[in-house]
């Protein structure tokens, strides 16, 4: 197995893993927040089910485009995927883009560099991973929100 088809398993496997630890949350609790500074289940699944295309400047241009004005209308434009069918059936379409991308690259399109405003350089293989351990970081979030809201329960 060569590695993009490895990564390839891998997030597929996080989006089942993903979606199972959403649907072990209660609905009537999808949008709630441990304080005003966190983040529900619902927003960050919203986040993995258009992350892809709302970045996509980065794998097809090998840039990244960002502006303050983008993230207003990113945040905006998502909040339009409410139900986890819906979310969970964008973030597989977006994956199956991802997809069909990375298998169409070469080894040395791997190496190449992407044009960001960040201070530590990336690679095509690095953006190439972002959805893998961007969905981790949200299982483990939403896993967590779980537990609080057990503990809440538990306290009523």
């Amino acid at each position: 197995m060569k590695a993009v088809e490895f990564l390839i398993h891998q997030t597929e496997s996080q989006i089942d893993k993903l979606f199972a630890a959403a649907r072990a949350i209660p609905a009537d609790k999808l949008d709630w927040e441990a304080s005003s500074e966190s983040r529900s289940v619902r927003c960050q699944l919203q986040e993995v089910a258009t992350a892809v295309e709302q970045f996509w400047s980065m794998y097809a241009d090998r840039k990244l485009v960002w502006s303050p004005e983008m993230t207003a209308k990113w945040l905006e434009d998502r909040k339009s995927l409410v139900e986890l069918d819906d979310l969970e059936v964008s973030t597989r379409a977006q994956f199956a883009k991802l997809t069909e991308f990375a298998q169409a690259l070469n080894d040395d399109d791997l190496h190449s560099i992407i044009e960001s405003p960040m201070p530590t350089p990336w690679t095509m293989a690095d953006i190439l991973t972002y959805p893998l351990w961007n969905m981790a970081y949200h299982e483990g979030q939403i896993n967590f929100i779980g537990t609080l809201l057990k503990a809440e329960a538990a306290n009523v």
